[in-house]
């Protein structure tokens, strides 16, 4: 009898070691999902570089310091018209240019900034000119965004700049002379950019209005 307790005993042992083993080497070898990027910051970086490159030398330098026509027409989402000069006359002031086109996204991220600014000051100076499909259109989609800057539709196709119509918004400085500076081409995926710049660019007419 004892010998049948002492086996049992020593079965019992050698099955709890089995069962331990087993299952640390289960443990030591299960899957353990990778990380999709240790680096996704700087990958996201490296690609917002590379597109602002692939835009900087086509457009941005070509855009920079390019002279508007000042009797480019507009007209509001009230249907008053308006000419380009009309808009801050002799003053410094933003453009926010974007197309119907335009992800919506991309043109909230920055008039979300905008609306954001703890420092109103010049923000009547600043506007945004879009194009659309008709005049109908141009007011509904207008209305029901509630933008913080008053918003112009082009009644000419584009202002006559490269940077127009190329699926993503921009922000200029208009000079009082109607020559094109600061340009800024925001990405959404960065928002804090965007306020950066607003802030400097509000500083710069702050300084020259």
């Amino acid at each position: 009898m004892k010998s049948s307790n002492k086996n049992l005993l020593v079965l019992i042992i050698v099955i709890v070691i089995a069962i331990v083993t087993i299952f640390s080497f289960m443990r030591k070898n299960e899957y353990s999902p990778q990380p999709v990027s240790k680096n996704i910051s700087t990958d996201l970086i490296r690609d917002l570089k590379a597109t602002m490159w692939d835009n900087y030398v086509p457009f941005i330098i070509e855009d920079d310091f390019r002279l508007l026509d000042h009797n480019v027409s507009l007209s509001d989402t009230l249907g008053n018209n308006i000419k380009l000069k009309d808009l801050a006359p002799n003053k410094y002031k933003i453009i926010v240019r974007y197309s119907s086109t335009d992800c919506d996204i991309c043109v909230d991220s920055v008039m979300n900034m905008i609306s954001g600014l703890k420092d109103k000051k010049n923000l009547d100076n600043v506007y945004a000119i879009t194009d659309s499909r008709d005049e109908r259109d141009f007011i509904i989609r207008t209305s029901s965004k509630k933008y913080p800057v008053p918003v112009y539709r082009l009644s000419e196709s584009t202002l006559g700049l490269f940077m127009e119509n190329k699926n993503f918004p921009f922000v200029f400085v208009l000079t009082p002379d109607f020559h094109v500076v600061k340009v800024f081409m925001p990405s959404k995926e960065v928002p804090l950019h965007i306020r950066a710049y607003l802030s400097k660019v509000l500083n710069y007419l702050d300084a020259n209005n």
